[in-house]
């Protein structure tokens, strides 16, 4: 039968589950239904639905067949005509207000205005495969010692040993909780799957670290808040100079929109950077082009104005210098991509403002920290206690968000009270000089 029909080939008339195309078969044919009901897609990412009529919205995100409605009050007429008529084609359960989905448990306080994402759950079966349920936690996600070149197997026993460990498996694990609810393992565990290629005992034994570190905080969850008083688009980025393998840097940074974490990232720079200052410069670069792609995304959604600048906050004097276009000598063979960022800063899209390293949330993304100030920083980056720039200058001063309104208060109290002083004071010198003039006459 065999040698009969090896040269044949078959064509599926239509995609199946679980076949290389069957996921953008699928998303054609979801696409088919929700641009001819009136939706249209996000240019910016094309999983994304956006429905207007009048003032109802109803914005629709995908994943697979997984679907999630976002609406105002206006917008649920259009819900629920897309509901039905998704239902008149296909299967479809409704399971009402999202609270869990894709491994992720979604909390929602509507009167404190808070929302939580935590994945505990899964968190606790990752613990349970790998049989650490009685592991002690670690208090930060990465070990003090570092993976290097003489931590890879040299015999054939040693390899295959490691090859058994599954590291790939567990990295994969892993980076799901990252890129979800626990940006703080994203820099250890990058660390980690740049030497997946070559596995060995120690880059398993910092893969188990990392896991029993989420043991340790399996409960923590990133928090949104309802926030008015901070700027609406905010960045943090840093770099680690020369402390990746072959000399490269190490790059991070995170985004908040109106105060909400939406984007991070730990990266290795792609080229060696040779000081410490262009590594910063490189890292601006980075968030430069991650703040293009989020405004596009924002602006294609045709809800709120985003034509304002983007707060980036920076450890480093000399980056900011550079950015505002001062050149040096030892700054001329910068890569063009720092003119891209020296251009947006012109035309005003762009502001670099200095803050000291203690309160840099990005440290965190380049290096493994002492507990203390890791702890510090992760509870901050988290629950969205970000600094908030009072001022339209790159001088403007730079302050924590929960304190910013009390501080703003309390120099108009000072202003009240130097007023009323000055005014008391001028009310004692006319005295005086009516008496003055009073006793000359």
């Amino acid at each position: 039968m065999r040698e009969h029909t090896q040269n044949i080939k078959y064509y599926l008339r239509k995609a199946l589950d679980g076949t290389k195309q069957a996921a953008h078969a699928w998303q054609k044919y979801l696409t088919e239904i929700l641009v001819g009901l009136g939706g249209r897609r996000n240019i910016k990412d094309e999983c994304i639905y956006i429905f207007k009529e009048g003032k109802g919205i109803c914005i629709l995100g995908t994943h697979v067949d997984d679907i999630f409605p976002l609406y105002n009050r206006d917008g649920e007429k259009i819900k629920n005509r897309i509901l039905q008529t998704l239902q008149s084609k296909m299967e479809i359960d409704d399971k009402g207000e999202i609270k869990y989905a894709l491994d992720t448990h979604i909390e929602r306080d509507r009167e404190r205005g808070t929302l939580r994402i935590s994945q505990t759950n899964y968190i606790n079966n990752i613990i349970k495969e790998y049989n650490l349920e009685e592991a002690k936690g670690r208090q930060t996600p990465a070990p003090p010692d570092e993976l290097t070149e003489r931590d890879i197997p040299n015999t054939r026993e040693e390899k295959k040993k490691a090859e058994e460990r599954g590291v790939r498996k567990i990295i994969g694990k892993l980076w799901w909780l990252a890129l979800i609810s626990r940006p703080d393992i994203i820099c250890a565990l990058h660390k980690c799957a740049t030497w997946q290629n070559t596995p060995s005992e120690k880059l398993y034994t910092h893969l188990l670290w990392i896991i029993k570190y989420i043991k340790h905080t399996s409960t923590h969850a990133l928090v949104y808040r309802r926030n008015i008083h901070t700027n609406m688009f905010a960045a943090y980025c840093d770099a680690s100079f020369a402390s990746e393998r072959e000399r490269t840097s190490r790059i991070g940074y995170i985004y908040y929109f109106l105060g909400c974490l939406v984007s991070w990232s730990s990266m290795k720079s792609s080229r060696v950077l040779l000081s410490s200052t262009e590594a910063e410069c490189y890292a601006v670069v980075q968030i430069a082009r991650e703040n293009e792609w989020i405004k596009e995304f924002v602006r294609s959604l045709n809800i709120i104005a985003c034509d304002i600048h983007t707060i980036i906050y920076q450890d480093n004097k000399s980056t900011i210098s550079l950015a505002k276009g001062g050149g040096h000598k030892r700054s001329k063979h910068f890569d063009i991509e720092f003119y891209f960022v020296i251009e947006r800063i012109r035309e005003g899209k762009i502001q670099l403002h200095y803050i000291p390293t203690n309160d840099m949330l990005a440290d965190m993304f380049t290096k493994t920290l002492p507990h203390a100030q890791f702890e510090r920083l992760r509870e901050r980056m988290m629950n969205g206690k970000i600094e908030n720039v009072v001022g339209d200058d790159d001088d403007g001063a730079a302050t924590n968000s929960s304190t910013a309104v009390a501080r703003q208060r309390r120099a108009e109290r000072e202003r009240a009270k130097t007023s009323a002083e000055a005014q008391t004071q001028s009310a004692e010198a006319l005295g005086s000089a009516a008496a003055l003039a009073k006793s000359k006459t």
